[in-house]
């Protein structure tokens, strides 16, 4: 990736890779043009509704394409992008739209849960822009497909596909994924556009990402580690495959009739995985890579996943801050390791966080770029 924000990159890719299929969602597939065009009109749809750039946009709406578009669009017209994870209840829900000050918020679903989560917001946070996907709108609210639809009003500028003349700057902040406030109230760390295109590059290399590849879309989207792994499957020209939920024997049929080439997760996806694989009667030949994270991956997982399931592994090691280190050598895994730094940014320091001498067991200690 050369580009300088994450905008420019999903545009790049929109217009590289026009005519392959983009990302496939049950029987349908939507295509790189398709996707650029979706993202144009969105964003044209937010800057009508008083989006402008810096303003947080709230997204609820679930593993669906239209949570891709809807990042996209953010992105598009200068506003950040703030993942939500879709169980979240309206007082869980509320309260982020207000910790953000969101401009925008779109949440998804069917009957009485979205209707109720919509009148709850428009209640509470009258100045904040509600979207609806999947349901009739309630009175004031907005809905997704009308926006889609497009409409009269000011568009983006000329520009390659999907892009925005006046979009983000390398420097702006991009997106706010919020950590899971195990203990406390939930924190968001803002990441900036060419921070995460920096780190993004890095790790679509070490898997060697390819237009050829397919991608099993399975984590949640609105976590940090489902969005980094779907956006570089985007921009590297790949075909995302979004499931709603994971399911090991869904993900084995889907690997097996999509000929998935890049299957991402935590130790218990992997192992919930093997658990259900048959060679008899699952087709697993087509994966290639993958990278996990979220918890350590203990040496006989590790050997299963090479072994049984034939494919190569990025071990991740990170935060919601965007602050990460991974390795790809086998060696190094099955030792325990997750790689190694590069001198000055990590240390295992003490209670009155100091550094403390090799062997002694601390608290690990992140240096910011």
């Amino acid at each position: 990736m050369t580009a300088a924000t994450l905008s420019d990159a999903l545009s790049d890719a929109c217009g590289h890779f026009a005519e392959r299929p983009a990302i496939t969602a049950g029987d349908t597939t939507m295509t790189y043009r398709e996707l650029a065009s979706h993202v144009r009109t969105l964003a044209a749809a937010y800057r009508r509704l008083g989006v402008a750039p810096g303003d947080r946009v709230v997204c609820q709406l679930g593993n669906k394409p239209e949570y891709l578009v809807a990042m996209g669009a953010a992105w598009a017209c200068g506003g950040v992008h703030v993942g939500a994870d879709h169980d979240l209840t309206a007082p869980e829900l509320g309260w982020l739209v207000g910790r953000t000050e969101a401009a925008a918020v779109l949440i998804g679903g069917e009957g009485e849960r979205v209707a109720s989560l919509a009148t709850a917001l428009r209640r509470d946070h009258p100045a904040t822009v509600v979207i609806v996907a999947g349901a009739p709108a309630p009175p004031g609210c907005r809905l997704l497909a009308d926006l889609l639809d497009g409409g009269p009003g000011p568009r983006p500028g000329p520009g390659p596909e999907g892009a925005v003349v006046d979009g983000p700057s390398p420097d702006d902040p991009a997106m706010i994924f919020f950590t899971s406030g195990t203990t406390g109230k939930p924190k968001g760390p803002v990441s900036q556009h060419q921070a995460l295109v920096e780190a993004w590059s890095g790790l679509g290399e070490a898997i060697d990402c390819r237009p050829e590849d397919v991608h099993l879309a399975q984590l949640p989207l609105a976590h940090g580690f489902g969005m980094m792994m779907a956006a570089i499957g985007l921009f590297t020209g790949g075909r995302l495959v979004v499931v709603e939920r994971f399911s090991p024997t869904q993900a084995l049929e889907v690997i097996a009739t999509q000929g998935i080439t890049v299957f991402n997760g935590t130790p218990a996806h992997f192992r919930l995985l093997l658990d259900r694989f048959d060679p008899s009667s699952h087709d697993v030949t087509s994966l290639r890579a993958g990278v996990g994270s979220a918890a350590s991956f203990p040496p006989p997982l590790l050997r299963q996943i090479f072994d049984r399931l034939g494919m190569d592994l990025a071990l991740l090691y990170g935060s919601s801050e965007g602050l990460s280190f991974m390795t790809t050598d086998r060696d190094d895994m099955l030792r325990g390791s997750v790689g190694i730094p590069d001198p000055g940014w990590v240390e295992i320091v003490g209670a009155d966080h100091t550094p403390l001498p090799p062997g002694e067991v601390g608290e690990i200690a992140f240096r910011a770029w």
